[in-house]
Order: structure tokens, then sequence, then C-alpha cells
């Protein structure tokens, strides 16, 4: 997983605790040819931990993870202060989640599964969008 856009490596921190879904984001970000170096963390205290440490150029949030949900890192990177392009990657199809995600500041909500193209247009258009020009 070496790709480069625009000659720059892209810090992608993913925060999923199915290992069926790692290997669809995996799968996702290969097939698309992103950017990318990627980082697993498998629940939201870990994800916390990661981010303060220095925020990734994107994050993709799974809502329902152990000790600390997705919504709750979200709530926590807005009171820290942290800004991060998130993209909730999650299996809720609950509207309130969905606005309560986006109303955190997360940038895209998308239900698994996810068509690959759907997933790779999501994460591309953030990575370029939040990459400094080369």
């Amino acid at each position: 997983m070496n790709g480069e856009a625009g000659g720059l490596r892209a810090e992608v921190l993913i925060a999923e605790d199915n290992p069926a879904d790692i290997e669809l984001v995996l799968a996702a970000v290969e097939d698309c040819g992103l950017p990318h170096r990627l980082h697993f963390v498998r629940d939201g205290v870990e994800a916390l931990a990661f981010l303060r440490g220095g925020p990734p150029r994107l994050l993709i949030l799974d809502l329902n993870m152990p000790r600390l949900g997705g919504l709750e890192v979200l709530a926590a990177l807005r009171a820290e202060g942290l800004t991060v392009p998130t993209v909730i990657f999650t299996s809720s199809g609950d509207a309130g989640d969905r606005q309560r995600a986006l109303d955190l500041g997360a940038a895209a909500y998308l239900l698994k599964p996810v068509k690959f193209s759907e997933f790779c247009r999501a994460v591309t258009g953030l990575l370029e969008e939040h990459l400094p020009p080369g």
C-alpha cells in the first residue's frame, strides 16, 4: 500500500472493530489506488489516543465500537478543538445517528455495505480537499 496522489502520502486512521469491515476498507482503498498510509485501531479509546498524538489527514470511523463509540469520539474531538475530516462508515441507518454525526462535524456518512465506487468517491474527495497543495 504505497499509493501517492500529487506526490503526497496521506495518513488515514481507520477506527473499526469488525475484521470483515476492515477487509472491505482495505480492498476499497487498494482498488481505488488512493494515497494512503493506513493506521488501524479497534475502539474509540484507541482512536482518541491516536488522534491526540497528531491527527491524520482522514479518519474513517465506525459508530458502534467497544469502550467508546464513534459519536462519542466525534464529540470529544469537537470539545478538544481537534479538526479531522471524518467519514462515518457504519451499519446504522438511523436518521438520528446520521444527523448527530453530521452535526458533530462528520464530512460523510456511509452505510455498510457500501459500493466500492461510492466509498472511493467519498474518500478521494476528502483527501483531495484536505491535502495541502503540492
